[in-house]
């Protein structure tokens, strides 16, 4: 992939807007119709038109002619935030098992962190404990429904990259009971079916000579130095698909959120890594998966105006006892703003990880970024975002952010913002040589919205 501005890309804004759901949609991104800078005063009232609805609720562009179908090279569906076996989840799976039997290529399954609510896998000495056999059984359900998402009779393989809640909140603690990411490498040895086909990415057991899990602890967390023995082991990894159509990078957020917040140079030096990772591909799109988004208008943004007004009872939820949450709203809101937790935008660490990783992202001409951590799947144009850029051509990165596979949780318009929805859901990117297609679509399948990116 060319890197030095020769590989210029138009964005284009095609097809959108679901078939008719009843949904409430107030308005559209385009300029032509309502734009991104609306006046305050129909803002509000949008606000409340969606206060007084049951609606979930969700914005998409203009509706526009469908574009010629492209003949798909690689195909992959970006699954976030899927640790629990529930209702939703298995939604989920019914509509992708759809998805996939209409496919040309065989896809891949992408796992966008926070594989295993709510703290991951136990340490080998604990898996005989309550908590430990719960966190397996937890998975063995996971893996049964995953495995049942099968191309010509065959389970397709799934990629996963870490959240913070697979590690149970913290990479660097070294004594810990749950939260053992070494586990996912080695996923033979948990004795479920339906993990074969599974990769965890980054990280690679064989580069520092591994041979289980517990070897593997050994290796990272029992040293002097374990956060710099830590950011090498989960140094940028590569997966290139569709014959080099299209390259994924894997990082490992929670990482560096936990390093910004300890040694910033340590983490400054694993996105200069990146940085050689992204611009030695030759692919012709890449993209970046990490669990944490660098834009959102979710909950671990508890800053957002919209969020002190509503807070969590922004009404995309069915049950009219929801409503009553809009009153504990600004006060849960506010305790969260307050708190500065590592997980929300505003914290220290958190504004050092998504300013750094952007820069990288723009100055590598990076197509797409790809995260959860929010319950709800957002696009995000991040140069507006970041520079409030309007220029087309400057629309790389783009940021697709989707973490409702198994929770759903309020989202609300921010700068930047292209689409949200918050009703279960995932998003198939379809890839070919001219032009990469993103599709959100609902738990049940549906189509919600459209989004192109043509090269130019």
């Amino acid at each position: 992939m060319e890197l030095d501005g020769e590989r210029n890309r138009n964005v284009v804004d095609t097809r959108v807007v679901a078939p008719e759901t009843g949904r409430l949609t107030f308005g559209n991104l385009s300029q032509e119709v309502v734009g991104m800078r609306r006046k305050r005063a129909a803002n509000w009232i949008a606000v409340l038109l969606t206060t007084a609805s049951c609606s979930r609720v969700y914005i998409g562009h203009p509706s526009m002619p469908p574009v010629p179908s492209i003949e798909e090279e690689a195909v992959v569906y970006v699954l976030g935030d899927l640790g629990i076996d529930n209702d939703s989840f298995r939604q989920v799976v019914r509509s992708l098992q759809e998805d996939v039997e209409k496919d040309g290529v065989e896809p891949l399954l992408l796992a966008v962190g926070d594989n295993l609510y709510h703290a991951g896998l136990p340490r080998v000495s604990e898996q005989a404990s309550a908590s430990g056999q719960e966190a397996i059984d937890r998975l063995r359900s996971i893996a049964t429904l995953l495995c049942s998402v099968q191309f010509h009779g065959r389970s397709v393989p799934l990629v996963l990259v870490p959240g913070n809640h697979d590690y149970d909140g913290d990479a660097l603690k070294h004594d810990r009971r749950l939260g053992d990411i070494t586990r996912w490498y080695f996923p033979d040895a948990l004795k479920i079916v339906g993990t074969e086909g599974w990769t965890m990415m980054p990280g690679d057991p064989e580069s520092i000579g591994a041979k289980d899990s517990a070897d593997l602890y050994r290796k990272l967390y029992e040293n002097d130095d374990v956060p710099s023995t830590l950011a090498t082991f989960m140094k940028p990894r590569a997966l290139t698909l569709g014959q080099g159509a299209l390259t994924v990078v894997g990082i490992d957020s929670e990482l560096l959120l936990d390093l910004y917040a300890t040694d910033a140079e340590l983490a400054d030096a694993y996105l200069s890594e990146l940085e050689r990772t992204l611009s030695g591909s030759r692919s012709t799109w890449t993209l970046v998966a990490a669990h944490h988004p660098l834009a959102t208008g979710g909950a671990h943004h508890p800053g957002l105006p919209q969020r002190f007004f509503l807070g969590p009872g922004w009404p995309q939820y069915p049950a009219p006892w929801h409503k009553l949450l809009i009153w504990a709203g600004p006060f849960i809101t506010l305790g969260r703003w307050a708190v500065h937790s590592r997980q929300d935008i505003h914290n220290g660490a958190y504004e050092q990880y998504r300013h750094q990783l952007y820069q990288v992202l723009r100055d590598t001409n990076t197509d797409l970024m790809l995260a959860g951590h929010d319950h709800n799947t957002q696009l995000i144009r991040l140069s507006e975002a970041f520079e409030d850029s309007h220029d087309r051509e400057r629309e790389r990165p783009l940021q697709v952010l989707t973490g409702e596979v198994s929770k759903v949780d309020p989202v609300a318009k921010q700068k930047g913002t292209v689409f949200y929805h918050a009703d279960g859901g995932y998003v198939r990117i379809a890839v070919s040589r001219e032009r990469i297609e993103l599709e959100a679509k609902n738990r049940r399948g549906e189509t919600i919205d459209k989004y192109a990116l043509e090269k130019r």
